[in-house]
């Protein structure tokens, strides 16, 4: 195993992936996620810590924080909704999820990907009420403008559509 995407990017000691390299990784990403959403499965903390690599540098899915939904959408199980600020839908209610949220996420976790780093960059970790920024930007829709390959993508995916 690679670990994560978020240490591959962050810790390796390498250069960022090639674009090729994270070309491929987003299409995977998204289609982990389509492929549980048609099982009825939420994620609730889609991140890079959350996609591992394998041997080949092919994205798995893991750790599920997670919701098993009914045909009809009733919540059957709960593992509640657990993504860290950078990767959160805004909502009233921190623990309610849907695949719009989902989607949210994989778009900001996208963003990190093709970018080598997350969403406002400019807010620093740890200094006082910075995950409140990140939350009142996201909820403003002052979604970040750098330009990837996958920028209209990203926007979809925060645009919840």
């Amino acid at each position: 195993m690679n670990g994560t995407v978020a240490e591959y990017i962050l810790e390796s000691g390498n250069p960022l992936p090639s674009v090729k390299q994270r070309l491929c990784w987003c299409p995977e990403a998204a289609g982990a996620v389509a492929w549980i959403h048609t099982r009825r499965v939420l994620h609730c903390d889609i991140q890079p810590t959350n996609l591992l690599l394998d041997k080949d540098l092919h994205i798995k899915l893991a750790d599920f924080q997670g919701r098993h939904l009914s045909e009809d959408g009733k919540v059957l199980l709960d593992g509640w909704s657990g993504e860290p600020s950078r990767f959160c839908c805004p909502r009233d209610d921190d623990f309610d999820a849907d695949v719009k949220t989902d989607l949210f996420a994989l778009g900001c976790t996208i963003y990190f990907i093709m970018m080598g780093y997350a969403v406002f960059p400019d807010i620093i970790d740890g200094e006082d009420g910075w995950y409140k920024q990140v939350e009142e930007r996201f909820r403003q829709g002052k979604f970040p403008r750098d330009k990837h390959t996958c920028s209209a993508v990203t926007l979809k995916c925060w645009q919840k559509e």
